[in-house]
This record gives structure tokens, C-alpha cells and sequence, in this order.
């Protein structure tokens, strides 16, 4: 196995690591999902070619679930292009794309999930809210597959210096130090991969559990003062 030479190596190694699981985790969801339904229709398409002559009402049946499949596609591939990356973001800003993924997301797995805003709702710079938004995206999902929660409360925190996000499940918990030795490859990775995004921002992200009693995935990102900024655009 590669081992890196320095610090700053190890990190590019763990960030394309993280890098390459969300890539194989895209390639899944596109395979799983509008890959297979598109060719779910084409088969569909096969069977009214030949039912147009021999049973027009038939035909038009299988048109009608043709649609609602094609439907059901262009509804999947909107999903994977938002998770990649929301233009909401870009449009409105980190509170209104996290309202609208949690909604999704809730609504998609049916799990509960309450999302608070605290302080004043602000633009931040668009990489801080980036890496904020993959950080919750990413929280929400372990969340998801491995902690088998019931709810998941995500709070987003505005303040004059620092913004902040955490994402907490009532989930079964788990052992931090036995994962980051290597227990659980893609838990270990996906936490990986959000302390990295922090730290490359001079910020910090902390877990808190333990078997049976949930996570706490709490994340915090120093910002400029807003009288800063302002005065160094002068």
C-alpha cells in the first residue's frame, strides 16, 4: 500500500481516497437507478412494437406505464444532478439548498429529519458553503445506511466569526476508535473525507458516539467578520 511521505501527502491521499468513493458511489446510483430503468423501457418499447397491430387497447397500456417510467427516470437523474451539485447553492445560498436536500431526502427514505437555522441568514463564501453542504450531505447518509436512525435532527448556526452545522441521529451508534483504525472501510473514508474538507478550510469537525446512543457529527468553519470584508473591498 502507498505510504506518504509527509503530512500534507497523506492528506491528498485520503482527500482523492474520499474523492473516489463518492465517484464509485455516483457510478451505483446511475447504474442502479436510470441506467436500469432505461432499459426497463426499451424492453417496454419492444412490446408495444409488437402490440400496435395485434392489440391497439394493450398498446396504449403499455404506453401509459412507459411514461410514468420515463417520468420516474427524468425525476432520478434531477436527484443525482442536485447531489452532485445544486445550482441552488450557487442561486440562493447554503440554507435554502440544505432545506430543500433535507425535504428530499426525507421525503426519498422516509426518515425523519427536523432542520433548525440559527443567526442570521447570510451568503458565505461559495467554497465554505460547499464543503458545509457535502458535510451535512454526507452525515445524513451515514446516518441513512449504517446508524439505521429513526431521526435525524441537522441545525445550521450563523455567527459573527464562524459558521457552523450539526447533524445528529438517534441511531445505534458506533465505536469511533475501532473505525478510525480501519473497521468499516467506507465509514472510515467518509469520515475522512469530512474532517478533511474542515481542515482544509482551517476549520474542525468533531463525532460524538458510541455504541447505542447515536452521533453527533458537529462541524465548525472560521469566516471572515462581515465589516472585513467589506472594508477590504474598499
Amino acid at each position: 500500500m502507498y505510504s506518504s511521505g509527509s503530512k500534507g501527502e497523506d492528506t491528498v491521499e485520503r482527500v482523492i481516497k474520499a474523492q473516489e468513493e463518492e465517484r464509485r458511489r455516483v457510478a451505483r446510483d446511475i447504474h442502479d437507478g436510470p441506467a436500469q430503468m432505461m432499459a426497463n423501457a426499451i424492453l417496454q418499447l419492444e412490446i408495444v412494437e409488437r402490440l400496435i397491430s395485434e392489440d391497439p387497447p394493450r398498446a396504449l397500456e403499455e404506453i401509459r406505464d412507459l411514461r410514468k417510467a420515463i417520468t420516474e427516470c427524468l425525476r432520478e437523474i434531477r436527484r443525482i444532478v442536485f447531489d452532485l451539485r445544486p445550482m441552488m447553492l450557487d442561486d440562493l445560498g447554503l440554507a435554502p439548498a440544505l432545506r430543500r436536500y433535507v425535504s428530499d431526502f426525507s421525503q426519498r427514505h422516509g426518515l425523519p429529519v427536523e432542520m433548525n437555522v440559527l443567526g442570521k441568514e447570510t451568503r458565505l463564501d461559495p467554497v465554505v458553503e460547499l464543503v458545509l453542504f457535502r458535510i451535512v450531505q454526507e452525515a445524513l447518509n451515514n446516518a441513512r445506511k449504517h446508524a439505521l436512525a429513526s431521526k435525524v435532527v441537522v441545525t445550521l448556526g450563523y455567527g459573527v466569526s464562524a459558521v457552523g452545522a450539526s447533524i445528529e441521529d438517534n441511531g445505534k451508534g458506533f465505536d469511533l476508535a475501532a473505525v478510525s483504525r480501519g473497521v468499516g472501510r467506507s465509514e472510515k473514508l467518509g469520515i475522512a473525507g469530512m474532517k478533511e474538507r474542515a481542515k482544509l478550510l482551517g476549520g474542525s469537525l468533531d463525532i460524538d458516539t458510541a455504541p447505542g446512543r447515536g452521533t453527533r457529527v458537529a462541524v465548525r468553519i472560521p469566516i471572515a467578520d462581515p465589516d472585513t470584508r467589506g472594508s477590504a473591498g474598499r
